[in-house]
């Protein structure tokens, strides 16, 4: 029973015949099980009030008042998730509840109107309390999926009575967090001892986690004390935020009730302060006015009718707390309170939203909000990140892939590099400088850097491993982020987040180009026609001079004259033949008969000689553009790719190449080119981007094709949850727009 709960019942109880006896629960529940079957026996007590917020001991209590019939009254709020057939189990407890479900939900929509997708949750691992712990959780992990966040880690407290070290307990495990071992800072502080709270918050102070990049949320298990807390402690939580039950201080009732209540609280606790009676001391108070009017109001004793009374089952009581019901089912005094969310500042709390009449998951009071509160590290008119943000102590370390040779994304001129699956520490080694990385990756997040709202410290640090090791470090914290020319992929997406893609990606195949028309120099007109078929044509030219001469000599004078003469004239007819523009009168009638049939000739000629070098000129050009893969895959034609990529996965499941035609490559667009140029592989898979550098490079000794199969682009690689994700991809968005990747890439490449 707390101090302020024995002082509320005390006030109950002033002008009513009925006599108080205490316990010490001293977190030993079979201890106070037994005491109270002492009091039934001895005292001959009519009711039992379980003041604790323990399970455990309320349960045993109830099992002891069953036995005995005698009603069992508990203060602390009932687990979330109960079983159905608890009032057949204990018959005879009464408990003061309120609605666990709809507090969670409140949580859950704080989380989501402020857009953290991790959360740290926070609880003591009691025996006695674990059932109502797990019944939250249970509620939070699946209103969170439902709103696409999770928790990170669970930050579990030993029960406080087993343990001789609290301070370092705590202290040991949110060292955790200053390693680097979680990155969420948003911290949701479920039931934990009072004591706890006090340590909990003096040792995150002390570590560093009350800082402007993080968020507290307290559960109304811890924000209904508050009144109770003491100075040092108010002073260490500034900045928290929490749900806490709202009622009516303006009633003449509370007033009343107020008065007496801070005269007896600073008469029995003069060094402590006094604000306003905890929200459990007025549900003790209003527990105890109810039981004394159902014992007004019944004929027979409390222990017979409490439980069982169909006419106070009825009956609506408005107390201090609120509006109270009893429930003769569930065996309920249900609570009817709305909730209010109150803000830790000055070493005191206030409020800053009240939830029945505020819906924090509008937009403008979500906006509206975050500029009341005073978050920790005294941050105002923001919102924090809810992320370990970097600082110039520790610098986001950012792995950058150095496996290949393709320098113009990441070009690395420094000497020593990580490689397999080694996690780093936090040190970063000396020898390596940022200056050392250079390429299009790098200049983009440099400018990507000058478009966020907040200074990012960064540290570069090569990495010379597979790209799906460098994911791993990433997912396992061994990095804080990745950029380069990383392939978006669903696998990795389900370790990493990505950005939104800088550059777009897709398998492409590239094969030695075949011998262009180009290379035929200017002879390229000889090539339509065999060599036997132009000494044909050449001999039926010949044939033809002579037929015509020969018709020709005897009746017309322009084929007279000397030889020379003769032979130029023929030799003239028969050329203008070719293009039907005949100068000479032919006289006779079968040379006429022969001109017909030589421009048939001619005709047939001249139109395969056309078809011949169109359909030549036409599939060197195709030949050059278009590549066959399903005649690689009949042909069993070996196929190489870069050994540090993914590609050979999607080359043996996607495009059904025989494994034993896959052949590694060094990541290196020499050693592509030496094994097509020695024909060790008819072909190379590479992403599409080194596909085009590697034509570009080698001019036109190599073709290409378009991308056969698309990947989701190239994008930069942070932890799942980070809020920086979302601001990078703004920023490579807005750069976009602006086609300034374009242009970086375009001063890359130079």
């Amino acid at each position: 029973m707390g101090k302020e709960q024995r002082i509320a019942i005390e006030i109950a109880v002033e002008n009513a015949k009925i006599s108080v006896h205490f316990i010490d629960h001293n977190q030993r529940p079979l201890q106070t099980a037994f005491e109270a079957e002492a009091l039934i026996k001895e005292k001959k007590v009519e009711v039992i009030i379980v003041g604790i917020e323990d399970w455990q001991t309320t349960t045993l209590v109830a099992k002891i008042g069953s036995l005995a019939q005698v009603p069992v009254l508990s203060l602390a709020a009932s687990p979330p998730i109960t079983s159905p057939f608890a009032s057949r189990q204990w018959p005879f407890l009464v408990q003061m509840s309120h609605n666990a479900i709809q507090q969670v939900q409140t949580i859950a929509s704080i989380i989501q109107s402020y857009l953290w997708r991790r959360v740290i949750v926070v609880y003591e691992d009691d025996v006695s309390t674990s059932c109502g712990n797990c019944g939250k959780i249970s509620l939070l992990t699946t209103s969170l999926q439902n709103i696409g966040s999770q928790i990170e880690h669970h930050l579990v407290l030993p029960p406080l009575g087993s343990t001789t070290n609290p301070r370092g307990t705590i202290s040991e495990e949110l060292l955790k967090f200053a390693n680097g071992r979680y990155y969420s800072r948003v911290f949701i502080v479920l039931r934990v001892s009072l004591p706890y709270v006090s340590l909990l918050f003096e040792e995150a102070k002390g570590n560093g986690l009350m800082r402007d990049d993080s968020a507290w949320i307290l559960s109304e298990d811890i924000t209904n004390f508050l009144p109770s807390l003491d100075y040092p402690t108010m002073l260490n939580m500034e900045g928290a935020i929490g749900i806490m039950a709202k009622f009516d201080n303006s009633t003449k009732g509370f007033e009343v009730f107020d008065a007496k209540f801070g005269f007896k609280f600073l008469q029995a606790y003069e060094k402590e302060r006094y604000y306003e009676p905890s929200f459990q001391a007025l549900i003790a108070y209003d527990a105890i006015t109810t039981i004394i009017k159902a014992k007004q109001s019944l004929s027979n004793n409390i222990g017979d009718h409490i439980v069982t009374s169909k006419s106070f089952l009825q009956e609506i009581l408005q107390r201090l707390s609120g509006k109270v019901i009893f429930d003769q089912k569930h065996h309920d005094l249900g609570v009817s309170t709305s909730t209010r969310l109150v803000n830790i500042a000055s070493s005191n709390y206030r409020e800053v939203l009240d939830f029945s009449s505020d819906d924090i998951e509008d937009e403008d009071t979500a906006k509206t909000l975050a500029n009341v509160i005073k978050w920790p590290g005294n941050l105002t008119g923001a919102i924090p990140k809810g992320w370990a943000m970097p600082t110039n102590a520790k610098p986001i370390r950012i792995g950058v892939p150095i496996s290949h040779n393709y320098n113009n994304y990441i070009n690395y001129t420094g000497s020593r590099a990580l490689d397999g699956d080694f996690c780093l520490t936090r040190h970063v080694p000396n020898s390596v400088h940022n200056k050392d990385f250079k390429g299009y990756s790098v200049h983009l997040f440099k400018e990507v850097l000058q478009h966020l709202d907040y200074r990012l410290p960064y540290v570069f640090i090569p990495y010379n491993g597979s790209f799906d090791n460098l994911i791993g470090l990433v997912h396992n914290k061994c990095f804080d982020a990745a950029i380069g020319d990383i392939t978006i992929l669903g696998r990795r997406m389900e370790l990493v987040d990505f950005t939104l893609p800088y550059k777009e990606s897709g398998l492409s195949i590239i094969r030695p180009a075949s011998k262009s028309y180009n290379s035929h120099g200017p002879w390229i007109f000889l090539k339509p026609f065999t060599t036997k078929m132009w000494i044909v044509t050449f001999f039926i030219f010949v044939y033809n001079m002579i037929i015509i001469w020969a018709l020709e000599h005897g009746s017309n004078s322009e084929f007279r004259g000397t030889w020379r003469n003769q032979l130029g004239a023929t030799a003239w007819f028969t050329i203008n033949s070719l293009y039907f523009a005949l100068t000479e009168t032919i006289s006779s009638k079968l040379a006429r008969v022969v001109v017909i049939m030589w421009f048939f000739m001619i005709m047939i000629l001249t139109s395969s000689y056309i078809a011949n070098l169109t359909s030549m000129i036409t599939n060197d050009r195709l030949n050059r553009t278009s590549i066959d893969v399903e005649m690689l895959q009949r042909t069993n034609a070996k196929v190489g790719y870069d050994k540090s990529s993914f590609v050979n996965t999607f080359l043996e499941d996607l495009l059904k190449f025989n494994s034993t035609n896959i052949i590694p490559m060094e990541p290196k667009f020499e050693d592509s080119h030496m094994e097509l140029k020695a024909r060790n592989i008819s072909a190379a898979c590479l992403e599409y981007p080194y596909a085009q550098l590697f034509v570009t490079k080698y001019c036109n000794k190599y073709i290409m094709t378009n991308p056969i199969h698309r990947f989701g682009g190239f994008g930069f690689v942070f932890p799942k949850g980070s809020p920086i994700t979302d601001d990078v991809s703004k920023a490579i968005l807005k750069l976009t727009e602006l086609d300034r990747l374009k242009h970086l890439e375009k001063r890359s490449s130079n």
